[in-house]
């Protein structure tokens, strides 16, 4: 079963307009691996690059262009794996789209 995955239209928009298709691919299967609830993904720096059959100093590269363009939150590197956190592209579980008005319950 494909796994549904919420994002911001605007925030797709300006990725889909600014970014490579390789580092479209990169953010694609972040959002695919990533914790609906808290938006952070763990794995090897290895596992990514096997899993999108790319080089793995691309798959740095393509990371530090996301986290400069501010897809990604968070960006830490332990040994070989990586600890990322999404930006506002994607919407957490539980989580209101920013073009919902919230207002305050009196």
């Amino acid at each position: 079963m494909l796994p549904i995955i919420h994002v911001r239209e605007r925030e797709l928009s300006r990725a889909l307009g600014t970014l490579n298709a390789s580092d479209v691919a990169v953010l694609v299967k972040l959002l695919v691996l990533a914790d609906a609830g808290t938006g952070v993904v763990h794995i090897r720096s290895d596992d990514l690059a096997t899993e999108l059959a790319m080089n793995p100093s691309f798959i740095e590269r393509a990371l530090e262009r996301l986290g400069e363009k501010e897809f990604l939150e968070e960006l830490v590197s332990e040994g070989d794996v990586l600890f990322i956190e999404l930006g506002s592209l994607l919407v957490r579980r539980g989580a209101a789209p920013s073009n919902i008005p919230l207002e305050k319950l009196i």
